[in-house]
């Protein structure tokens, strides 16, 4: 996998697990992205004000994929961001097994996994310390 803080040089982020409903972390995730300057673009198939109902409706092309799901919907997500092209996915905890990250691997996409709020700048403490953590133990980046 490239270095985690390659996910974020994308301008244009599609988001999935977002829901108009409850507060989701993926929400978090899009407040501090779009804190960050990155433009974000949410995706939810039942639709909502502000929701796109899948990547091919976003007016703009984007080229990275943020994925804050289950691993039935995120497989079915990881499909549909392989046959729109996208360049670079992220896959939130939970959102993943070794079968969907090979499967992006193998259709071409950079692949990240693991807590995207680790690496956006100003997300907060907590998660500057989870990343120092990570860092830590972990050795990578």
């Amino acid at each position: 996998m490239p270095s985690k803080r390659e996910f974020l040089k994308s301008s244009k982020i599609a988001i999935f697990g977002v829901s108009p409903k409850r507060k989701t972390f993926a929400a978090e995730v899009e407040k501090s992205l779009q804190t960050a300057g990155i433009a974000v673009f949410k995706i939810n198939p039942q639709g909502g004000s502000g929701f796109y109902p899948d990547l091919n409706s976003i007016p703009e092309r984007i080229e990275a994929v943020y994925i804050a799901t289950n691993k039935k919907n995120a497989d079915s997500i990881t499909d549909m961001a392989i046959a729109y092209g996208a360049k670079k996915i992220w896959l939130q905890y939970g959102a993943y097994d070794k079968q969907i990250i090979a499967k992006c691997q193998n259709a071409g996409l950079e692949t990240y996994a693991g807590c995207l709020m680790m690496f956006i700048p100003n997300a907060g403490s907590v998660h500057s310390f989870h990343r120092f953590l990570y860092e830590l133990f972990k050795g990578k980046q």
